[in-house]
């Protein structure tokens, strides 16, 4: 079996410029139950819909 090296660590890797809306549009955001939440975390909460953050 042949490994291809993927990544180098400690490389600088490209973070891809993508929005929370592109997410929600793809289906891939995930978000949990508004009752298990930490207040500090409130800055980075994007929205609310059916008891989900």
């Amino acid at each position: 079996m042949e490994v291809t090296v993927v990544a180098q660590p400690g490389t600088n890797m490209k973070i891809p410029n993508v929005t929370i809306q592109q997410l929600l549009e793809a289906g891939v955001h995930l978000g949990h139950k508004t009752l298990r939440w930490n207040p500090k975390m409130k800055k980075y909460i994007f929205g609310k819909r059916d008891s989900i953050h």
